[in-house]
């Protein structure tokens, strides 16, 4: 084993890359530089600040978006203290789609082509809104009345006195042995 490590180039035998050629220092330095160069280059191109994505156009296109990462919110979610990946995900979408002029409805309609029709979120509009409560209000005046009508207070008989006397003294006979 240490026959073979030591037979690898650029290696001089006290350990597997203590004694690396200029050459390849060099070729790491330059990987190196040449990584750092693209992250700042990547991060300069993709760099929006945090009003850039919470802005009324940014936020009128957004809310027309349903989130999927399991929130069930539209676009416009401020999940604190950051929002959530999807979201910025897409929103950093539509920045660069409105930065190249589309409209709010191309963009709408190539996002959901992108990511499928899902994506779309119907809000409910005033009709909707009404007739849900609409539908609470009946549903609870139907068990308003089933309780009122089937539920009644159980029926108390006549008892003859004579019968509730004699019960009464039997009850008075036996408490007063407790005393």
């Amino acid at each position: 084993m240490s026959r073979w490590r030591n037979s690898l180039p650029g290696n001089c035998g006290t350990g597997l890359l203590t004694c690396v050629c200029a050459a390849q220092r060099r070729c790491v330095r330059i990987v190196a530089r040449l990584f750092c160069a693209l992250s700042l280059v990547s991060a300069l191109c993709m760099a929006q600040s945090a009003t850039d994505l919470e802005s009324d156009k940014m936020n009128r296109v957004a809310k027309r978006l349903q989130c999927n990462c399991g929130c069930n919110m539209d676009m416009t979610c401020r999940m604190e203290p950051y929002m959530c990946g999807t979201c910025k995900r897409f929103k950093t979408q539509i920045y660069t789609l409105q930065q190249a002029g589309k409209s709010d409805d191309d963009i709408v309609a190539q996002l959901a082509g992108e990511n499928g029709k899902g994506i779309i979120a119907t809000h409910p509009g005033s009709l909707g809104s009404v007739l849900s409560y609409t539908g609470l209000g009946v549903g609870l005046l139907l068990i308003l009345f089933f309780f009122r009508r089937y539920w009644k207070a159980p029926a108390t008989e006549n008892v003859d006195p004579a019968v509730l006397d004699r019960y009464h003294d039997q009850i008075e006979k036996e408490t007063s042995k407790f005393d």
